[in-house]
């Protein structure tokens, strides 16, 4: 009975909107909300208000993304350094809804634990698949992207070093790595959908585990809610051993 009520409450609280998500989360509820909603809920409900803003828009939500990665997230540097063509491969890990797919060209491929949910409150554009499966275990043979993009994702992992073990493993020699991810001054707890928090040396240390190439990085103001956070840019090449 237990189960069957916590199994119920999540598929509601996943279909809250998100700022009464959020008024639920400041008003002494936090600890339980977490402990029933769970982390995967809670994180189909906050992508849930891009569905509903987005669906059958994805010309406008393009607009709106392109905006976004020139702005905060070096679009034309990333371009510039990865060459992206139509026949590139690429995947975004972690994707989402407002996947950065939805700006670029080539042959595009999403991973996301919370795909098949997203595929029924989102249609996404033709050309850009989407698949089940995390960024531990991503779902492809070795090899097989010339760029492989993990956007505001690696602090959502359960383990940020086997996801980047995972990315290089995808990736081909010579492609590339590219790192947006949010950062703070000091590493502090978050919420459910936050195990981790970075600093700039934090993520810096993390990469260098990596043995993969950093070929460009920046720090640009972080595009959302927390003013003391900045969003670290990493562009990272996987040359040949």
């Amino acid at each position: 009975m237990i189960h069957f009520l916590k199994v119920n409450f999540k598929k509601k609280a996943s279909q809250i909107h998100p700022f009464v998500k959020s008024f639920l989360k400041v008003s002494g509820v936090k600890k339980i909300w977490e402990i029933f909603i769970g982390k995967y809920a809670d994180e189909l409900s906050f992508q849930l208000s891009w569905a509903r803003a987005y669906n059958g828009k994805n010309r406008e939500l393009a607009v709106h993304l392109l905006s976004i990665w020139k702005e905060y997230r070096c679009l034309d540097d990333i371009l510039s350094i990865c060459k992206i063509t139509d026949a590139s491969k690429i995947l975004d890990v972690g994707c989402g809804i407002a996947t950065v797919l939805n700006i670029l060209k080539g042959e595009r491929f999403g991973v996301d634990p919370l795909a098949k949910d997203y595929e029924k409150i989102y249609k996404y554009p033709e050309g850009i698949i989407i698949r089940k499966g995390s960024a531990e275990k991503i779902p492809f043979s070795d090899s097989t992207f010339d760029v492989v993009f993990c956007s505001n994702a690696l602090d959502h992992t359960t383990n940020p070093k086997l996801a980047l073990c995972e990315i290089k493993r995808v990736l081909k020699n010579n492609g590339f790595f590219v790192l947006i991810v949010e950062t703070f001054e000091q590493e502090k707890k978050r919420d459910i959908k936050h195990p981790y928090s970075f600093t700039t040396d934090s993520i810096k240390k993390l990469l260098s585990s990596t043995e993969l190439k950093v070929v460009f990085e920046k720090i640009n103001p972080w595009h959302g809610q927390d003013l003391d956070s900045k969003g670290y840019i990493a562009i990272l090449e996987k040359r040949p051993s």
